[in-house]
């Protein structure tokens, strides 16, 4: 299973306990992190990039 940033940022909106929280802002900084370091990893960012292409590619064709 796979979330979004703002699928993250959407949880913060409904989950109120302390843990939840924290879990959250964990997981942003995680995001933050992640764009910070493709940015600065052209190779990095290519090979993602390309990634997700595949993958979605596999979807289609799934559902095709």
């Amino acid at each position: 299973m796979a979330f979004t940033e703002q699928g993250v940022a959407m949880l913060s909106s409904v989950l109120k306990s302390r843990r939840a929280i924290d879990v959250n802002i964990a997981t942003m900084r995680v995001f933050v992190k992640m764009r910070q370091t493709l940015a600065s990893n052209r190779e990095l960012s290519e090979k993602l990039k390309k990634k997700q292409k595949n993958t979605w590619d596999c979807t289609i064709n799934s559902f095709g």
